[in-house]
């Protein structure tokens, strides 16, 4: 094996090694996201009454099926949870528990914690930036949101 083949293959390697986990990772949500496409959500919609009392925020905090959304906004860096805590409108593309533990299922963990208590909190803030969208989406009104 030539010298610069060898060289190349050790810092592709080197390269692969480093960025590992954050490839598994937005894979690993890039294909959550298509699991969580199912219509399992009849019955787990919030009244509009609830809606304009609370912040997005106290509905996440007060969601059981959003208990993991709630420790990766509490271990992200920022403060996403103040943004949402605000009165400015927002949408928010909530991953479920269901989510998170088929996301940490992908990425090798044993469960959505062990994967939080791994990654970056710089890297999981800009994740969830992602799926926040300022304004307000809603489906029920036809919107179309690709």
């Amino acid at each position: 094996m030539t010298f610069l083949k060898k060289l190349f293959i050790t810092k592709t390697i080197t390269i692969m090694t480093k960025f590992r986990p954050l490839i598994i990772i937005l894979s690993a949500f890039a294909l959550s996201s298509l699991n969580s496409c199912d219509n399992d959500d009849e019955g787990n919609t919030l009244s509009p009454s609830l809606l304009e009392t609370q912040t997005i925020n106290e509905l996440i905090v007060k969601n059981g099926s959003l208990s993991s959304l709630e420790a990766a906004l509490g271990v992200a860096s920022g403060d996403l949870p103040g943004t949402l805590s605000g009165s400015e409108a927002y949408t928010v593309f909530a991953p479920n528990n269901e989510a998170f533990s088929a996301l940490a299922s992908l990425a090798g963990f044993e469960s959505s914690d062990d994967m939080l208590a791994e990654i970056s909190p710089e890297l999981l803030a800009k994740i969830l930036s992602y799926h926040v969208v300022a304004g307000e989406s809603d489906i029920a009104d036809d919107n179309q949101l690709y």
